[in-house]
């Protein structure tokens, strides 16, 4: 007894819903990394305001903190701004610094100021600390946005109330000076900070203020690009400093390197940095200028482009910057269009292999005004960049790279290649470019489908609950010349989606077509499944008496005691239910 008193406690602490009180679980799954669980868990069990004001808050903050967490700031934005009216006072004055402060990391400077000038100039806005606060982050907006004027401005005013603190205003001005090209300046607003801090601020204020430093800078800018240690902020801009840097000592080379590297940093470019700005323009630019100057040396002209490709397979292999540089020049300048896209193909062929490659390839084809738009972008790279969104489950970017791609890649199996194109459209949302593009792989393979593959997508139609077209390519599939099992299974796939359909006579059916395909009187593992399914469809449809026989014929043909039992139980719930011959029918 004890035994089974200890298994329903057990029970009921796993089947128990969350409770108010159980935020410390919901920040536990978040902090193993579990943040959309969390966030949905939140969205189901937070309290609401009216009902428990306290609560409801503590929710909240830890909402907030998960959305600073995965920096997702349009989520916080968007979050924050739909607060009701009544909010508590200090709470929504905590929240809406928050948002200003992801306004700010979104590049909405516009936006931060408009809702830190309603914090600042409300009846009773608080003085001390939190105004502090407040008009440092319109200070900070001001810089960020390259607005000199206004923000030394602010910066004057914020010094004539809170004199020269310990560091965090003299670091914008930093910025602000660094800006404006004044390294000097710069170097003397972090005079006294640690030195082991600011260490990018430091190098372009070096390299700012004295030009003879260059060859120093950049090398120390790359000693902090590669710094593992260091944090991924303080890389990137090592590597804006190192760009600036090669180019004043003239050294190209080292300045495309800089560029591919600090240009291959996911998520931390959501807005252009006004002081270490990296943009995919830079790089192809260098990649030209650098071409050229190898081509001149090597005296090739452009057009010669069998010569430009031989001198760039050369260089690939051990100076692979000098062979993309040549290869950007093909891809660029070349007058041939299949030497363009087969220049474009080897170049990200050449960055596929490099650390971080992929979200470079990214960065220079489809955050690039070269190529504005999808149709833009040679073919060879949209199929690398289709497989590439694939590969990280980007849908929606698979799905908008796939949509003119008619044709199988050079090299790859056409139907399947096929098959997978309409399945991206499909989950994409792109529903009638996705069935014609099902539609078109049917037709070309007609006998030699490879059917297995072809149901997979089948399936995905189901499981978006789009049974409509699946039933009427099951029936298409029907019409081939299969193997019996082949047709067995595709029975009892249409009768899933008849079901779908709320068509529980035609499951039953098909079902029982499945089940007795190769015998009416079968009990294989596939008929009993069949038969199953057969007999809740009929259950579903009122014929309770056919169910129920049917249900009794897997009774009698199994030993397995748990499948008696649930067999025992449908039989038992039957039992309330009238016969079939007394169910109403309609007047003939």
């Amino acid at each position: 007894m004890r035994g089974f008193k200890a298994g329903l406690l057990g029970l009921a602490v796993i089947t128990s819903p969350l409770s108010a009180a159980d935020l410390a679980e919901i920040s536990t799954l978040a902090r193993g990394g579990a943040t959309g669980l969390a966030l949905e868990l939140m969205d189901r069990h937070q309290p609401p305001l009216a009902e428990d004001p306290v609560t409801w808050i503590r929710w909240e903050r830890e909402r907030v903190f998960l959305y600073r967490s995965r920096q997702q700031w349009a989520a916080m934005d968007a979050r924050v701004a739909a607060y009701p009216e009544h909010a508590p006072v200090e709470f929504s004055r905590w929240a809406r610094t928050q948002q200003a402060q992801a306004l700010l990391a979104l590049g909405d400077d516009v936006k931060a100021r408009q809702v830190l000038r309603g914090l600042i100039w409300q009846d009773d806005a608080p003085s001390g600390e939190r105004l502090r606060e407040w008009r440092r982050l319109v200070l900070e907006s001001q810089v960020e946005a390259g607005n000199a004027d206004a923000a030394r401005t602010a910066l004057r005013r914020f010094r004539q109330d809170y004199g020269d603190d310990s560091g965090e205003t003299r670091v914008i001005e930093a910025r602000l000076y660094l800006q404006q090209g004044q390294g000097s300046e710069a170097l003397r607003a972090l005079d006294g900070l640690p030195e082991n801090q600011y260490r990018p601020l430091r190098l372009l204020a070096r390299l700012q203020a004295d030009q003879g430093n260059a060859g120093r800078v950049l090398s120390a800018a790359i000693e902090l690009g590669f710094d593992e240690d260091a944090a991924i902020a303080d890389r990137r801009m090592a590597w804006s400093v190192a760009v600036r840097a090669a180019d004043v000592t003239g050294n190209r080379s080292a300045r495309v390197g800089a560029l591919e590297r600090g240009l291959a940093y996911r998520g931390d470019e959501l807005r252009a940095d006004p002081v270490f700005q990296l943009m995919p323009e830079m790089l192809w630019s260098a990649y030209e200028a650098f071409g050229r100057q190898l081509g001149n040396e090597a005296r090739i002209l452009v057009g010669d482009d069998p010569m430009w490709f031989e001198h760039a397979d050369d260089f690939l292999a051990s100076e692979p910057v000098k062979g993309r540089a040549m290869l950007a020049v093909i891809a660029l300048h070349s007058f041939e269009r299949d030497a363009r896209q087969r220049a474009h193909g080897l170049l990200t062929d050449s960055l596929a292999n490099q650390r971080n490659g992929p979200a470079l390839i990214r960065r220079l084809y489809l955050d690039s005004d070269r190529f504005p738009e999808i149709d833009a972008i040679p073919l060879p790279v949209r199929y690398r960049l289709a497989d590439m969104a694939l590969a990280e489950a980007d849908i929606p970017l698979a799905s908008r790279l796939m949509s003119a791609l008619t044709e199988a890649p050079a090299g790859a199996d056409p139907e399947e290649w096929g098959l997978r194109r309409a399945r991206v459209l499909l989950l994409g949302g792109q529903r009638e470019e996705g069935l014609l593009a099902l539609e078109g792989v049917l037709l070309e393979a007609e006998d030699e489908l490879n059917v297995g593959r072809f149901l997979q997508v089948i399936f995905d139609l189901q499981n978006m609950n789009d049974h409509e077209a699946a039933m009427d390519f099951l029936r298409r599939l029907q019409a081939l010349d299969l193997e019996g099992q082949q047709r067995r299974e595709i029975l009892f796939w249409a009768a899933e989606s008849a079901e779908g359909l709320n068509d529980p006579l035609e499951a039953a059916r098909l079902y029982l077509r499945s089940a007795g395909f190769h015998d009416p009187f079968s009990m294989d593992q596939w008929a009993q499944t069949a038969r199953y399914r057969a007999a809740d469809a009929l259950a579903e449809a009122g014929l309770a008496a056919d169910a129920r026989r049917l249900y009794q014929s897997l009774l009698n043909a199994t030993d397995d005691e748990a499948r008696r039992s649930v067999l025992r139980n449908r039989i038992q719930r039957l039992q309330t239910r009238p016969l079939d011959g007394q169910r109403e029918r309609p007047e003939p």
